[in-house]
C-alpha cells in the first residue's frame, strides 16, 4: 500500500499496488458498463487504472490514453487522474513517477 497526497485538494489516495482489473470490476461495474469511446482497452499498473480508447471531439476521432486513481471505501470510485497522455508506457512512467514521489496534482504529467 502506496498514500500518494494529492496537493491541489489536500486529499489523500491509499493505492494498492496489488489491485487486479477483476477487482476494480467488480468494485466499480457501472464505470465498465458505460462506454468511454470505442476500441476501449482498459491496463492495471501498480493499482492504477489505464483507459486507451478513441473518442470524437468536433467530428475528429482522436486515440486518448487516461489515468485512474481506484478510491476505496464505503462507495468504491474510479477518479481521473490525468487525461490525454500520449501512450501506455507514458501511463505507466507517470504512474511510477507518482508512486515514487507520493504526491500529485490533476492533469500532472512528466516528460518522457
Amino acid at each position: 500500500m502506496v498514500i500518494i497526497k494529492r496537493t491541489d485538494m489536500d486529499h489523500e489516495y491509499v493505492v494498492d499496488e496489488t489491485l487486479s482489473l477483476g477487482e476494480m470490476e467488480s468494485a466499480c461495474p457501472e464505470f465498465f458498463k458505460t462506454p468511454h469511446g470505442t476500441r476501449e482497452t482498459y491496463h492495471v499498473h501498480r493499482g492504477f487504472l489505464i483507459v486507451r480508447n478513441t473518442v470524437t471531439f468536433d467530428r475528429q476521432k482522436t486515440r486518448r490514453t487516461n489515468v485512474y486513481v481506484f478510491a476505496k471505501g464505503d462507495q468504491p470510485s474510479l477518479i481521473i487522474w490525468n487525461r490525454k497522455l500520449s501512450s501506455i508506457k507514458h501511463a505507466q512512467k507517470l504512474i511510477d513517477h507518482l508512486i515514487e514521489i507520493r504526491e500529485c496534482h490533476y492533469g500532472m504529467s512528466i516528460d518522457i
